[in-house]
C-alpha cells in the first residue's frame, strides 16, 4: 500500500524559487480571478528544502502581485516516487541535478 496523500503546509513567500518563466497574460488572469474569487484553491508544489517550484509558477507570480506574504504549498522531494521530471513536451526524463545547479543559482541567486 502507498501512501498517495499530501500535506499542505503554508510557507512565506521568500522561500519559494520559480522555475520557469511564465506568461503575463496567464498571471494577470489568475490574479484577477483569484483576487475577485477571494480564494486560493490549489498549492504550489515545491520541492522541500529549496523552495523550488514544481508545479505553480503562475500562482507563486500572482501571489507576487497581489502582495501575499504566506503561500500554501506541497513539499515534495525530487526523490520521491510520485515525482517526475521530464523535458517539457517529452517524455525523455531530466537530470534533476541540473535543476539545483541551473534554478536555484540562475533564478534565485542561491545554491543548494
Amino acid at each position: 500500500m502507498t501512501n498517495d496523500t499530501y500535506h499542505i503546509e503554508l510557507k512565506p513567500i521568500q522561500f519559494f524559487c520559480s522555475s520557469e518563466e511564465t506568461d503575463e497574460q496567464h498571471v494577470d488572469y489568475l490574479s484577477h480571478k483569484i483576487a475577485c474569487d477571494g480564494t486560493w484553491t490549489t498549492p504550489i508544489t515545491c520541492e522541500i528544502h529549496t523552495g523550488i517550484i514544481m508545479d505553480g509558477n503562475h500562482r507563486y507570480q500572482v501571489a507576487k502581485q497581489l502582495k501575499l506574504s504566506l503561500l500554501p504549498c506541497i513539499l515534495l522531494s525530487y526523490q520521491d516516487n510520485r515525482v517526475k521530471v521530464n523535458y517539457q513536451n517529452s517524455d525523455q526524463p531530466y537530470d534533476v541535478k541540473n535543476i539545483f545547479e541551473v534554478i536555484l543559482y540562475q533564478n534565485c541567486g542561491r545554491t543548494k
